[in-house]
């Protein structure tokens, strides 16, 4: 009978047919066993192992007039038993109750365990939740599985996320969808996580589309061409690789190799290096210049390389070094009004540097030719944490040595790259010499003029927090930026008047990602579960008497 330590886990009746009632009860047991009872008569019939003990046991019993189905704790496969009464040649009355396990045997099987189950009435259907974060629909009758829906692994960390415009003409919606879908949705999403997969989803109905699996590398940076069907990717391994959205496959990949990936001592976060061990460069983001066909990417170890791509199938490209700052960055932005002449770099030592493109004319915007590479010349550098450290005074008009030997030929100590220590930089979109930018280890926004080289403005960002990543929401009538604290919170803040701000707590138990929508109406956010939140952006609308009140405030302040 029951074995010491064995446990009830899950009780179903036996449904003979649609016109009797169930006076058979199956008890699942912790050690496999189901225990096959009569109920009228309170009797114990017999029982039956039916699945192992390392399977993790009876998890759930479902019972119909054509089949008894059985799902494991601990294991990827369901199990059915026929009740047809027939088994190959074989009879058998289907209404003895030592018959139930007699029928044919049969087995379907998912990419995880079984999380939640729901069932038709006859057992022939199921839709399944997997503990891979993938919806599955399970057949009986047609021995079919088939994912419907495939999230990210809800134990990997979404790493990189970025939209991509799709024209209201390639897809269609579905009349039961309209009353869903809204003008600015015509966006295709793609989220990467740590275990090399990148993921597609139809913004206006949140649908699975595509996937690019790279196994055992972690996806750093997604850049989705705009009118283009392709995808730029970086990958831990050193690798670039281009995809092809329209045809779902790789058009190719090329490897970026950095001075400093020969031998180069350890630094305090790299903690699975070794002082005989080479740090691999690999690209942390990737810009797509508006011609479309150049791009401008930023390795970790310091690298500015121009990426001129003279066919996208076949794959030919042409990679050309702009700079080699030699210390470790963390962020990178170029000039939303001047992008072929102005880009910026923000360490992880502290730092932010503006280069300025040579012999350049800024009323006409010169688009690079690969027969004649663009040269860029050091322009500013702003020592964020000297300038937090010693309470916003800057006494210099700049850091005199990085101005003297020039960043692009000075070695810096390895030592000063920290977490605390990594900055962010962005360009703004209404001013030519203004950028925004901020160190971990502070809570302030500062807005730079770099070329009178002073902080003209710095902003209180949270009281309670530090930032972690921020984003420029795209041009329109307020100047917001868009910052992700470390708090798993979002704020927004407009900068040209900080008074005006909102700001939301996310539901990720750690937020990992943040990526704006080119219309600025959405906000995506990734999480450590690998839960993706998309987030609406909208107007506050005040009523009548908020805006008598609020104008009435501003006369009496002046």
């Amino acid at each position: 009978m029951k074995e010491k330590g064995d446990k009830f886990t899950c009780l179903a009746f036996v449904k003979p047919d649609q016109l009797h009632h169930s006076v058979y009860l199956l008890i699942g047991l912790k050690s496999g066993y189901v225990w096959v009872t009569d109920t009228r008569v309170n009797q114990f019939l017999f029982n039956i192992k039916v699945l192992n003990q390392e399977e993790g046991g009876v998890q759930r019993i479902f019972s119909s007039h054509s089949r008894i189905i059985i799902e494991a704790g601990n294991n990827s496969h369901i199990t059915c038993w026929d009740q047809s009464g027939k088994n190959g040649d074989k009879e058998y009355s289907q209404y003895n109750p030592f018959n139930l396990f007699m029928g044919r045997q049969e087995q379907l099987t998912i990419d995880g365990l079984f999380k939640s189950t729901f069932y038709d009435d006859t057992g022939n259907q199921i839709m399944a939740l997997s503990t891979a974060g993938s919806i599955w629909y399970l057949n009986w009758v047609e021995k079919v599985t088939l994912k419907l829906k495939s999230c990210h692994n809800p134990t990997i960390s979404i790493c990189s996320a970025d939209y991509k415009y799709v024209s209201p003409n390639e897809f269609a919606i579905a009349e039961e969808q309209d009353q869903y879908y809204t003008f600015n949705q015509n966006y295709q999403v793609a989220t990467a996580s740590s275990d090399g997969q990148i993921k597609l989803w139809n913004m206006h109905d949140l649908e699975y589309n595509q996937q690019f699996i790279v196994p055992k590398e972690q996806c750093t940076f997604i850049a989705m061409h705009q009118f283009k069907p392709f995808m730029i990717c970086s990958y831990t391994d050193g690798f670039l690789r281009f995809f092809d959205l329209s045809t779902s496959k790789v058009l190719g990949r090329c490897q970026l190799f950095a001075p400093n990936d020969e031998k180069v001592p350890p630094r305090k976060f790299d903690v699975s290096a070794k002082d005989t061990e080479a740090v691999l460069d690999h690209v942390i983001q990737i810009k797509v210049l508006p011609s479309g066909n150049q791009l401008l990417a930023v390795t970790k170890n310091g690298q500015v390389v121009l990426i001129f791509v003279n066919s996208w199938s076949p794959l030919s490209i042409k990679i050309h070094l702009l700079v080699s700052i030699q210390t470790a960055i963390n962020s990178f932005d170029f000039s939303y009004l001047e992008p072929y002449n102005k880009w910026l770099v923000a360490t992880a030592n502290g730092k932010v540097i503006v280069y300025n493109r040579k012999n350049f004319n800024s009323l006409s915007q010169e688009v690079f030719e690969e027969e004649n590479p663009p040269q860029f010349d050091y322009m500013d550098s702003f020592n964020v944490q000297d300038y937090a450290d010693n309470g916003f005074s800057q006494a210099r008009r700049c850091n005199t040595l990085d101005h003297f030997y020039n960043m692009a030929q000075r070695n810096l100590v390895f030592n000063e790259v920290e977490p605390l220590h990594e900055c962010e930089g962005l360009f703004v979109h209404n001013d030519l010499s203004l950028y925004l930018c901020f160190i971990r280890q502070c809570n302030q926004l500062f807005i730079r003029n770099f070329e009178l080289h002073q902080v003209v403005k710095r902003i209180e960002i949270s009281s309670t927090s530090l930032p972690k990543t921020m984003q420029l929401m795209p041009g329109g009538s307020s100047p917001f930026i868009c910052i992700a604290l470390q708090d798993n919170s979002i704020k927004l803040i407009d900068y040209v008047n900080e008074a005006n701000y909102s700001s939301t707590e996310t539901m990720h138990e750690q937020l990992t990602s943040v990526k704006v929508c080119p219309n600025g109406k959405y906000i995506l956010s990734g999480g450590n579960r690998g839960d993706v939140y998309l987030w609406s952006v909208t107007k506050k609308i005040l009523e009548p008497d908020a805006i008598r009140d609020a104008v009435k405030l501003d006369n009496n302040n002046l």
